[in-house]
């Protein structure tokens, strides 16, 4: 085992009892043979291998308040769930979403991270990343992925399929391109040599993946500001699940991915170590959390309901545990390191205490030199920033002291931090004020436009031409089975641009698929059909059933599918020749993933009882206001649908 080394200048008689070495802040323990393994440099109350956020994430107020941001937290947390427990949607996911900037930025207030240059921080840290995710996150929300229900896809019993230009965009794509935006504004702000420290370079990061996650929860989540800004009877669950997800894993991730990748780049001691492998690494952990976490919400996204949206939360969980952990040991092995190749080299560290210096924790004097105190270990750069500018200051003559109403009593050590109440207040009412704000966009978003499904769509249901249509159509085999016989052609079908769909192998029931659309789904009896940013679902019941039965198998189904907040119109009987009977209604409700966000949906639902007392259902579901007059999206549905009748 190597020794310490010892630094050049000499160092002070430890008192007696002194449990760490001032310039090393190597453990003198007995047993503990000089390694710091349960004892962290910031907060050595702590075990190095602990989930504390506070302390990981916010260093310089882990001695000095860390109540006072657990307090803070923990309300800010507090209000989005309540909001969304009792339906406020709107103001709920905006509430949630400035939890951890709010905190922060008062934070870096706090603690004056930005060494009196508010504007530039803040836009540099803050900002930046939120404009930048502004804008990215439309290009794939809004464009790749279509802005509708392309984030989302079903198979016949729920979410559960796969598609794969979704897969890619949002599992590789987006946490690889976001990544690289986060890091622009901190990169830039830790080459400057008033924050080129590894904690600067970890609070400039951790700032912008608060805020790009932010920004980025509000913009996939903006469809609630159109229709369901607010539910009557929400689903605790589901919602509270999301919530959380929003205010507290989607921030910690991103933020802990991006302060990881900084703070290395940021490296040890004075200055900047910029674009060496250190900070590679930290970009490739950065990436890998960031795709491992994307891929655990999508994939559990594809479970029904409440259950999926639990899976993901408890999943974000676990990935942000990690990265809070890996980042407690990147600060305080470097604190260690930094300090070990100051005393081998005989130089001096920045905020070593110099004259009268108190520790930022236990508020003990410090040693003359000291990197550390001796009484608990904390690192003197656990310290916020006024602190440390004060303990490696020479003392003041008395004699040039002015007079102050309430001058410091010697020996005792100075309080930076008494204003608990006010900084919790200030951050539990920027909370409040976002939500409020969302919501009232979302209550006069509402009050213009209609609260209910549309009573009435532009689908006509006209089975003759249909039968026009399929007589005009050549036969075209759009699958068949291995034999080269037409037996099980339709089974095989999945991905077919166009063509004539066969809906059972046991039956004649078929539909025209127009060009533009594709089977992505097919079972025996069940096809389901995405063209145009909108679904077209077609099942058979093959046992006798009731058009109330088929409703309400349909409206379980689509409960299940992940539809949230489901409201329906009145059922209302049609007239079609050569069924029994057949009924029509329409509905709108929510998908809503922590990936895709909340999209406002709308569809209608065709229910037939056939001769033989078997049924048949036909439904639609597409992005609120997508099924335009004269669009192709309402050509297509027109001709499944009454080819579809014509054969039953």
């Amino acid at each position: 085992m190597s020794e310490t080394p010892k630094s050049s200048t000499p160092t002070p008689d430890l008192p007696a009892g002194a449990r760490f070495d001032p310039v090393t802040g190597a453990e003198h323990t007995a047993g503990a043979g000089g390694e710091r393994r349960q004892s962290f440099a910031l907060q050595p109350g702590e075990p190095v291998a602990s989930f504390n956020v506070l302390s990981a994430l916010m260093p310089l107020a882990s001695g000095s308040a860390p109540q006072t941001y657990r307090w803070a937290l923990g309300l800010g947390i507090l209000v989005p769930v309540v909001a969304g427990a009792l339906g406020f949607l709107a103001f709920a996911f905006v509430a949630a979403a400035l939890v951890v900037p709010a905190v922060y930025v008062v934070y870096m207030y706090d603690v004056n991270q930005w060494e009196d240059q508010p504007v530039g921080v803040v836009l540099g840290a803050i900002g930046a990343a939120a404009a930048l995710a502004v804008g990215f996150t439309f290009l794939w929300h809004a464009g790749l992925l279509g802005n509708d229900l392309s984030p989302v896809d079903f198979d016949g019993h729920g979410s559960g399929s796969v598609r794969w230009t979704s897969f890619f965009v949002l599992v590789l794509l987006v946490p690889i391109v976001s990544e690289v935006l986060k890091e622009v504004g901190p990169i830039l702000l830790a080459r400057m040599p008033q924050f080129d420290d590894m904690i600067d370079g970890l609070t400039f990061g951790v700032a912008a993946g608060a805020a790009f996650a932010a920004a980025e929860t509000i913009v996939v989540n903006r469809g609630l500001f159109s229709t369901f800004g607010q539910v009557d009877s929400p689903n605790a669950g589901f919602w509270v699940s999301l919530i959380l997800s929003a205010a507290v894993v989607k921030p910690l991730v991103y933020g802990a991915a991006t302060g990881i990748a900084v703070a290395s780049f940021s490296g040890l001691g004075a200055g900047y170590d910029g674009f060496k492998p250190g900070y590679f690494r930290g970009l490739a952990e950065a990436l890998a959390a960031n795709i491992v976490f994307q891929a655990g919400l999508f994939f559990a996204a594809r479970v029904e309901g409440t259950a999926g949206a639990v899976i993901g939360l408890v999943w974000g969980a676990l990935v942000a545990a990690v990265l809070v952990v890996r980042l407690r040991y990147l600060l305080h092995y470097a604190v260690l390191e930094a300090a070990l190749e100051a005393a081998s080299s005989g130089t001096t560290l920045k905020d070593a205490a110099v004259g009268t210096a108190y520790c930022p924790s236990c508020e003990m004097p410090l040693l003359a030199g000291a990197n550390f105190c001796v009484v608990c270990g904390t690192s003197v750069r656990a310290g916020n920033k006024v602190t440390r500018a004060r303990n490696r200051t020479e003392d003041t003559d008395p004699a040039t002291v002015q007079a102050s109403l309430r001058p410091a009593v010697a020996g005792v050590a100075p309080q930076d931090n008494k204003k608990t109440a006010l900084v919790v207040v200030a951050i539990v009412a920027t909370i409040l004020v976002g939500g409020v704000i969302g919501q009232v966009a979302a209550s006069a978003a509402t009050d213009q436009g209609d609260e209910q499904p549309p009573t009435q769509t532009p689908v006509t249901l006209d089975p003759s031409s249909g039968e026009e249509q399929l007589n005009k159509t050549s036969a075209i085999d759009v699958g068949s089975d291995e034999t080269g016989t037409d037996e099980g052609r339709s089974v095989d079908a999945a991905g077919a641009p166009g063509g004539i769909v066969q809906l059972s192998n046991s039956d004649d029931v078929l539909f025209l698929m127009p060009k533009g659309f594709r089977v992505v789904d097919q079972e025996d009896g069940y096809v389901q059909v995405f063209g145009y940013k909108g679904y077209f679902f077609a099942y058979l019941t093959p046992k006798k059933t009731t058009l109330n039965k088929l409703i309400t198998n349909n409206l379980t189904g689509l409960q299940n599918m992940g539809v949230e907040e489901l409201e329906i119109t009145q059922p209302q009987s049609v007239q079609v020749s050569g069924v029994s009977g057949a009924a029509t209604l329409n509905f709108r409700g929510l998908l809503a993933t922590q990936q895709g966000g909340s999209i406002p949906v709308e569809g209608f639902a065709y229910y037939f009882v056939r001769t033989d007392g078997t049924g048949a259902t036909a439904f639609a579901l597409y992005g609120k206001g997508a099924l335009k007059p004269k669009s192709k999206l309402l050509t297509g549905y027109n001709t499944m649908l009454n080819t579809l009748a014509s054969t039953l």
